[in-house]
């Protein structure tokens, strides 16, 4: 299992690079930085902006990595609309391939019932036909005889009972014919009638059949539409994935970049340590206590020094030696005046037995700034500005640390006075 679980932790390599580079300043022989002061700057300055920038972007790709899972929520909810309306429009295709089925099967019902009707007009128009022509027959045969041939059917009968038996008997042979017929006319009408409501309802059908096979068209079309807008919402979040992966994958790279300008800029922010060997004193004049020396006060009073102690003139400027915060400014008892600059990295000088402090607590300040001015009255118990380096709460020889080639180091006495 990896150590570390963050997406966007540098790989070891970038850490074996830092240490590299941490292992070369502390290397390094005092003096052996020989980089211009300006471009040092212009490289902390340049390394600070990429930082800045790097920060940015990596802070709006984070940005732009939770806008496009919150659009892939959306495209998620609205293909869940887009399903939810698929099935739905499913369901009603359905229904209608159903109605269109149950439409066809009483289409074709309604088909069969109008042959079948037709058949009946068909069989009774044929019955009608026949009455019709046997009554036609029957008819002429009656008016062919005329008068002379009933006169002559009549006194051929054997009696006038016989004959009037033989004229009723043809005319309800008659009058049977026509009721037949009318009987017949009846069935034949009735059954065009019953025909023509049948058409009417296939009509019916047929308009029913119609609207249902434009309303599955329809309901086809609307699928569609809506298959092509789920591919199109698929498609999207599929963008908006591979926009998480490629703003991830960048995310990585400017993290692993920041991680390594931070690392130089740890570097350069080492300035001071840089800068051991180089250090310009902080007054002009000659150093009169060194470093570890026991010293008498005007008092008498004797105490190991952990500083330098350098001899000004009055009103001589008293500078940062480096970079750094003030972290204390005032009176401090044993010392005097005194300010304490933070130069980071745990790096602090302390400059007492000031005549005048021109900082205060907080300030950032510059190399060669001035902190405050040397005086009579501030040494009157103690000889000479007091310099003093430390790392934490060890106390460093100033003397290691200063460009021992601008400075004016006294001959070591050992009951020197003034520190």
């Amino acid at each position: 299992m990896m150590p570390f679980a963050h997406p966007y932790f540098p790989s070891y390599r970038l850490l074996l690079r830092a240490a590299c580079l941490l292992w070369l300043v502390f290397m390094l022989p005092a003096g052996s930085f020989g980089t211009d002061e300006q471009i040092y700057e212009r490289e902390k300055i340049e390394v600070e902006e990429g930082i800045t920038s790097h920060r940015i972007n990596i802070n709006r790709l984070e940005q732009g990595i939770a806008s496009q899972h919150q659009q892939i929520a959306e495209t998620i909810q609205k293909e869940r609309v887009v399903l939810a309306d698929i099935e739905e429009i499913d369901l009603r295709l359905q229904k209608q391939v159903e109605r269109l089925g149950e439409l066809e099967v009483r289409m074709a019902d309604q088909a069969s019932l109008i042959d079948e009707k037709e058949e009946e007009i068909a069989l009774a128009k044929g019955r009608r036909d026949k009455v019709k022509e046997h009554l036609r027959t029957r008819i002429n045969a009656y008016y062919k005889m005329g008068r002379i041939g009933i006169i002559n059917v009549a006194f051929s009968a054997q009696t006038f009972p016989d004959f009037l038996k033989f004229h009723d008997s043809f005319q309800g042979l008659i009058k049977y014919d026509k009721e037949m017929l009318d009987v017949y006319k009846q069935a034949v009408s009735g059954l065009e009638k019953a025909r023509k409501s049948l058409v009417l309802e296939q009509g019916l059908l047929d308009e029913f059949v119609r609207q249902a096979k434009v309303e599955k068209e329809n309901l086809n079309l609307i699928l569609l539409e809506k298959n092509n807008l789920l591919e199109q919402i698929r498609g999207e979040a599929d963008l908006h994935k591979k926009a998480i992966a490629e703003m991830k994958e960048a995310a990585r790279e400017l993290t692993a970049s920041l991680m390594e300008l931070e690392i130089k800029k740890d570097f350069l922010d080492q300035g001071f340590l840089l800068h051991k060997g180089k250090l310009e004193a902080p007054v002009e004049g000659e150093v009169i206590a060194r470093f570890n020396q026991l010293c008498k006060n005007k008092l008498g009073v004797s105490r190991r020094i952990r500083g330098i102690a350098i001899d000004a003139a009055d009103n001589a400027k008293i500078k940062a030696v480096y970079d750094g915060v003030v972290v204390y400014s005032g009176y401090q008892r044993g010392y005097g005046n005194t300010v304490i600059i933070n130069h980071g990295h745990d790096f602090f000088t302390v400059t007492s037995r000031l005549e005048k402090i021109m900082v205060s607590k907080g300030q950032e300040v510059k190399i060669g700034e001035l902190i405050g001015f040397a005086g009579d009255t501030a040494t009157l118990v103690e000889d000479g500005v007091y310099f003093e380096i430390r790392k934490r709460k060890k106390s460093l020889n100033p003397l290691k640390w200063l460009d021992r080639s601008k400075i004016i180091i006294g001959k070591k006495k050992p009951d020197a006075r003034g520190a």
